[in-house]
Protein backbone atom coordinates (compact mmCIF):
# COMPACT_ATOMS: atom_id res chain seq x y z
CA UNK A 1 0.00 0.00 0.00
CA UNK A 2 1.11 3.37 -0.74
CA UNK A 3 1.25 5.17 2.57
CA UNK A 4 1.52 8.76 1.30
CA UNK A 5 -2.39 8.17 0.00
CA UNK A 6 -3.01 7.12 3.82
CA UNK A 7 -4.64 9.99 5.75
CA UNK A 8 -4.84 9.76 9.68
CA UNK A 9 -4.21 6.06 9.98
CA UNK A 10 -7.18 5.54 7.91
CA UNK A 11 -8.07 2.28 5.81
CA UNK A 12 -10.68 1.07 3.10
CA UNK A 13 -12.61 -1.82 4.33
CA UNK A 14 -15.48 -3.50 2.27
CA UNK A 15 -18.07 -5.91 3.74
CA UNK A 16 -19.35 -8.18 1.46
CA UNK A 17 -21.40 -6.85 -0.94
CA UNK A 18 -23.12 -4.43 1.63
CA UNK A 19 -20.84 -1.12 2.46
CA UNK A 20 -17.37 0.09 1.88
CA UNK A 21 -16.05 1.97 5.17
CA UNK A 22 -13.44 4.11 6.21
CA UNK A 23 -12.30 2.99 9.28
CA UNK A 24 -8.57 2.26 11.42
CA UNK A 25 -9.35 -1.40 11.73
CA UNK A 26 -11.33 -4.00 10.79
CA UNK A 27 -11.96 -4.36 15.06
CA UNK A 28 -13.46 -0.56 14.34
CA UNK A 29 -15.62 -1.95 11.62
CA UNK A 30 -17.18 -4.34 13.65
CA UNK A 31 -18.08 -2.02 16.57
CA UNK A 32 -19.07 0.34 14.35
CA UNK A 33 -21.83 -2.56 12.95
CA UNK A 34 -23.19 -3.96 16.14
CA UNK A 35 -23.48 -0.21 17.18
CA UNK A 36 -25.74 0.90 14.28
CA UNK A 37 -27.00 -2.31 12.86
CA UNK A 38 -26.92 -5.11 15.44
CA UNK A 39 -25.29 -8.06 16.19
CA UNK A 40 -23.01 -9.87 13.14
CA UNK A 41 -25.04 -13.24 14.15
CA UNK A 42 -28.28 -11.56 13.73
CA UNK A 43 -27.39 -9.36 11.07
CA UNK A 44 -25.66 -11.31 8.89
CA UNK A 45 -25.15 -14.95 10.67
CA UNK A 46 -21.38 -14.48 11.03
CA UNK A 47 -19.87 -14.27 14.14
CA UNK A 48 -17.49 -11.93 15.04
CA UNK A 49 -14.44 -13.92 14.25
CA UNK A 50 -15.99 -14.59 10.71
CA UNK A 51 -17.40 -10.80 10.37
CA UNK A 52 -13.75 -9.66 10.78
CA UNK A 53 -11.90 -12.58 8.71
CA UNK A 54 -14.59 -11.48 5.79
CA UNK A 55 -14.09 -8.23 5.59
CA UNK A 56 -11.52 -6.82 2.68
CA UNK A 57 -8.83 -4.10 3.36
CA UNK A 58 -9.10 -2.31 0.11
CA UNK A 59 -5.41 -0.52 -1.12
CA UNK A 60 -5.53 2.84 -1.35
CA UNK A 61 -3.43 2.75 -4.25
CA UNK A 62 -5.63 0.17 -5.96
CA UNK A 63 -7.68 0.51 -9.27
CA UNK A 64 -10.60 -0.60 -7.01
CA UNK A 65 -10.10 2.54 -4.57
CA UNK A 66 -9.66 4.96 -7.21
CA UNK A 67 -11.60 4.32 -9.89
CA UNK A 68 -14.55 6.43 -10.47
CA UNK A 69 -17.70 5.27 -10.30
CA UNK A 70 -21.23 6.73 -10.78
CA UNK A 71 -23.00 7.44 -7.30
CA UNK A 72 -26.79 8.50 -6.51
CA UNK A 73 -27.17 10.65 -3.61
CA UNK A 74 -29.29 8.98 -0.68
CA UNK A 75 -30.28 12.48 0.28
CA UNK A 76 -31.26 14.17 -3.42
CA UNK A 77 -31.41 11.01 -5.70
CA UNK A 78 -28.87 13.03 -7.64
CA UNK A 79 -26.12 11.09 -9.68
CA UNK A 80 -22.10 12.13 -9.24
CA UNK A 81 -19.36 10.44 -10.12
CA UNK A 82 -15.98 9.87 -7.68
CA UNK A 83 -14.10 7.11 -6.43
CA UNK A 84 -14.00 5.11 -3.12
CA UNK A 85 -10.84 6.79 -2.42
CA UNK A 86 -12.14 10.30 -2.27
CA UNK A 87 -14.96 9.68 -0.52
CA UNK A 88 -11.94 8.14 2.17
CA UNK A 89 -10.55 11.50 1.56
CA UNK A 90 -13.39 13.30 3.34
CA UNK A 91 -14.22 10.50 6.05
CA UNK A 92 -10.29 10.26 6.85
CA UNK A 93 -9.34 13.90 7.30
CA UNK A 94 -12.39 14.65 9.31
CA UNK A 95 -10.72 11.71 11.98
CA UNK A 96 -14.19 11.17 13.71
CA UNK A 97 -14.46 7.15 14.01
CA UNK A 98 -15.46 4.72 11.44
CA UNK A 99 -17.82 5.97 8.69
CA UNK A 100 -19.76 4.09 5.64
CA UNK A 101 -18.45 5.77 2.63
CA UNK A 102 -20.90 3.54 0.37
CA UNK A 103 -23.80 1.45 0.74
CA UNK A 104 -23.30 -1.55 -2.50
CA UNK A 105 -26.13 -2.00 -4.26
CA UNK A 106 -26.94 -4.32 -6.95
Amino acid sequence: MNTQLEINGYKIFQNGDDAVYAAKSKEDVYNYFVENYGSTEECQGETKEQFIANLMEIDLDSEIAQRDRTWISDDTGETFNTSYYQEYKIAAEKDQDTAVIAYLTW
